[in-house]
């Protein structure tokens, strides 16, 4: 039997962004604290790909279920130019985290 999850129908478009914002941010903010360098670039990369794919028109779906104690979006929808520039900032980003590890 699963939990269920608060349901989004109701909820905007630009929050599933803005989730996906937040948890780069909580990724930076991470990865200072330790200090990380590898954990700063995917959180960088998340918040400049999700406002690359809000900006260029892509969909988001916000997803949140107080039960499991999680949240998140998933951003779909997204055109092949901005697709491929937001794919080759989490490329930079994963070679930073393994090359500084």
């Amino acid at each position: 039997m699963s939990s269920p999850s608060i349901p989004t129908g109701f909820i905007p478009n630009w929050v599933g962004f803005g989730l996906a914002i937040a948890a780069g941010v909580a990724c930076i903010i991470v990865g200072a604290m330790q200090p990380y360098a590898g954990l700063i670039a995917i959180g960088a990369a998340a918040v400049i790909s999700s406002i690359i794919a809000w900006v260029s028109g892509a969909k988001s779906t916000p997803s949140v279920n107080p039960f499991k104690k999680s949240f998140g979006a998933t951003i779909k929808e997204i055109e092949m130019i901005p697709w491929l520039i937001i794919f080759g900032l989490f490329v930079v980003a994963v070679l930073i985290a393994i090359l500084t590890a």
